[in-house]
C-alpha cells in the first residue's frame, strides 16, 4: 500500500537520528506482509481468511482506500452486500475528488440492487464535475430505475395499490437484465396485487416465495393472492404450511378459516361474476357494470318466458349491486358469508335483511305494478 511505503521511507530518512525508527520499520514490514498475504488469500477465494487479516490491518492502517476496497470485495464475495457497500463507500470517500471511485461504487451498488443509493453517489460525482461523461451516462440509466423504485414504495405506503402495480412494472421495464430488480418488482407486485384483491398477483407471489422460501410474510401474501384468484384449496395449503412452523400465527389462522369458508361457499352465487367485475373493482366500476347489465336485462324490454328469465337475472344483478356497493356486506361476502342468504345470516353475528335482502321477497318483484328502474 502506498501509505505504508511512504511511512518506511520517512522512518529510513531519520533512522540515524531516531532510535525507535528501526522498530517502526520492522512493524511496517510486518503490515506489508499481512497485506500481501490478504491479497493472495482473496485471489484464492479464501475470503474469510483474508478478512481476518484485513481486520487486523484496519486497526493499524485505518485510512487506506486500497485496504477498505479489498475488505469490501471480501464482504461482497461472501454475500454480505450491505457491509461490503458500507466498507467500499468509506474507502472511496477517503480521497477528495475521487470520481473514479464514486463511479466504481455506484456501479457496484446498482448491480447489487441499490439503485436509489447509487444515484446519491453519482450526484456527488457530478457535483465534482457535471461534465463527467461516465458518471452522467450511468446516472441517466440508474435514475430511471431509482425513480420507479421510490414511486413504487410511496404508492405502497399510501395504499394506492393500482399506482404501486404500475410503478413496479416500470422497474423491470427500465432494467430487464438484472435479476435483483426483477425480484424487487415481484415483491411489490405480489404485495400490491394481494392488497388490491387482484387475481393477477399469483405468479409474482409464487416467484417471491420461491426466492424467499422461509419468509412467512410472503407466504401470507401468496395465500391472499390464491384467494383473490378463487384458488381456495391452494390458499388453505399455504396457510397449513405456515401453521406447521408457526402454530400460533394469528393471520394464518384467520386466513385458513376464511379460505375454508370461501371454498365451502364457492358453489353459491358469486356477485362479482354476476356483474362481470374483478374482486379489485372499485365502487365506481361496480355501479358502471350494474347500470349496463340492468339496462340490458330490464324486464320491460322482454315478453313472455324471456321476461320471466330477465326478471330472475335482474334480481341477481340488483342483489350483486346491493352487496358490492355496501362496504359491510361486501366484507361479509369476501369472508365467505352471503349477506343476502337467510340461512347464513342466522349463523352470522352481523345479521342481515330478514327477507333475503329484498323488501319485496314475499311477492313477485314485478307483480301488480309497472317496475321503474333508476340508474344509480
Amino acid at each position: 500500500m502506498g501509505k505504508l511505503t511512504e511511512a518506511i521511507e520517512d522512518y529510513e530518512s531519520v533512522l540515524n537520528h531516531d532510535t525507535g525508527a528501526s522498530a517502526k520499520i520492522s512493524e511496517i514490514h510486518k503490515l506489508q506482509n499481512q497485506w500481501e498475504d490478504a491479497r493472495k488469500l482473496f485471489g484464492n477465494s479464501e475470503y474469510r481468511e483474508a478478512l481476518t487479516l484485513l481486520d487486523k490491518l484496519v486497526e493499524s492502517v485505518d485510512y487506506a482506500e486500497e485496504l477498505r476496497e479489498l475488505r469490501a470485495r471480501c464482504y461482497l464475495s461472501l454475500g454480505d452486500v450491505q457491509k461490503g457497500l458500507q466498507e467500499m463507500r468509506f474507502g472511496v470517500h477517503l480521497t477528495n475528488d475521487n470520481r473514479e471511485g464514486l463511479l466504481r461504487i455506484s456501479q457496484t451498488m446498482y448491480d447489487a440492487g441499490f439503485a436509489v443509493q447509487a444515484v446519491n453517489e453519482l450526484r456527488e460525482c457530478l457535483r465534482l464535475d457535471q461534465d463527467d461523461k461516465a458518471c452522467l451516462s450511468l446516472y441517466k440509466k440508474v435514475n430511471k430505475v431509482a425513480k420507479a423504485i421510490t414511486a413504487t414504495q410511496e404508492a405502497l405506503e399510501a395504499e394506492r395499490y393500482s399506482d404501486c402495480i404500475k410503478k413496479a412494472s416500470e422497474i423491470v421495464k427500465f432494467e430487464s437484465s438484472n435479476p435483483e430488480y426483477a425480484n424487487q418488482a415481484n415483491i411489490s407486485l405480489c404485495h400490491c396485487h394481494a392488497k388490491a384483491k387482484s387475481a393477477d398477483g399469483v405468479s409474482y407471489c409464487e416467484s417471491v416465495v420461491q426466492h424467499y422460501p422461509e419468509s412467512t410474510e410472503f407466504q401470507l401474501y401468496q395465500a391472499e393472492a390464491y384467494i383473490n384468484a378463487d384458488r381456495f384449496q391452494d390458499a388453505i395449503s399455504t396457510y397449513q404450511k405456515i401453521l406447521e412452523h408457526e402454530s400460533n400465527n394469528q393471520k394464518a389462522k384467520e386466513g385458513m378459516k376464511k379460505a375454508q369458508k370461501l371454498l365451502k361457499a364457492s358453489n353459491r352465487r358469486d356477485y362479482y361474476k354476476i356483474l362481470g367485475v374483478p374482486k379489485s373493482a372499485s365502487k365506481k366500476d361496480i355501479l358502471k357494470a350494474y347500470r349496463k347489465m340492468a339496462a340490458e336485462y330490464h324486464p320491460d324490454k322482454f315478453q313472455g318466458e324471456e321476461k320471466v328469465q330477465a326478471e330472475k337475472k335482474f334480481v341477481l344483478i340488483s342483489a350483486a349491486k346491493e352487496v358490492l356497493t355496501d362496504d359491510e356486506k361486501r366484507t361479509q361476502f369476501e369472508n365467505g358469508v352471503d349477506p343476502l342468504d337467510p340461512e347464513q345470516q342466522a349463523q352470522n353475528p352481523f345479521g342481515g335483511h330478514p327477507f333475503n335482502g329484498f323488501p319485496f321477497s314475499h311477492m313477485h318483484p314485478f307483480e301488480g305494478a309497472h317496475f321503474e328502474f333508476h340508474f344509480g
